[in-house]
């Protein structure tokens, strides 16, 4: 059994313009192969990738130091992201954080990853997964699972896909989570499944 990783109070960072995000993420997966993982910040806020100890979760592989970009590589706008705290933190425009480390030499097919969030009023974000590392612009390749609690766009966009949807593929527009509460989304992917809870 894979017990959730989670932390009592988010870490003391800055907030910047409307929201906040924190994530914690492992990953776990047999035959990894053909696939780069990103974070993404789609809209001004706060954001953090925490470490963990993987030793506590046997079979799962942090993905963040919590010291570090080692393993990182921000697109567009690399300065909206920074360390605070053992987190990674995204303050700024909109940016893209594609992991580029170590673990499974960063090519992931067939895998889990374990997110576990917290999100402000207007925050909106996402893991994107089977994509590439681009210098600008949305991911041109794979998946995004949203991360969205109750943003709604701004302009004449409006966003309802809420966080769980498979970005147009499977989307959900019924906010399943609350703002300022913690919860746990896992990814898993089974070529050719794809399952989100």
């Amino acid at each position: 059994m894979l017990v959730p990783t989670c932390r009592i109070a988010p870490p003391t960072g800055r907030e910047c313009g409307r929201c906040i995000l924190i994530i914690i993420a492992h990953l776990a997966g047999a035959a990894m192969k053909a696939i780069t993982c990103a974070v993404s910040l789609l809209t001004t806020c706060t954001m953090s990738l925490v470490a963990t100890s993987a030793a506590a979760d046997t079979g799962w592989q942090p993905l963040f130091n919590g010291r570090s970009f080692d393993g990182w590589k921000a697109a567009e706008h690399p300065a909206s992201w920074t360390i605070e705290d053992g987190c990674l933190v995204a303050c700024g425009p909109r940016s893209h954080l594609f992991y580029q480390g170590p673990v499974g030499n960063h090519q992931f097919k067939n895998f889990e990853l374990r997110v576990t969030a917290k999100t402000a009023p207007h925050s909106n974000s996402g893991v994107y997964f089977h994509t590439e590392y681009q210098e600008s612009g949305w991911p041109e390749k794979g998946y995004e699972v949203q991360i969205n609690n109750g943003h709604s766009g701004s302009g004449t966009y409006v966003e309802l896909k809420q966080t769980g949807s498979l970005y147009a593929v499977q989307n959900l527009y019924k906010n399943f989570v609350p703002n300022d509460q913690w919860f746990t989304m896992r990814i898993r992917v089974v070529v050719p499944r794809i399952q989100i809870w």
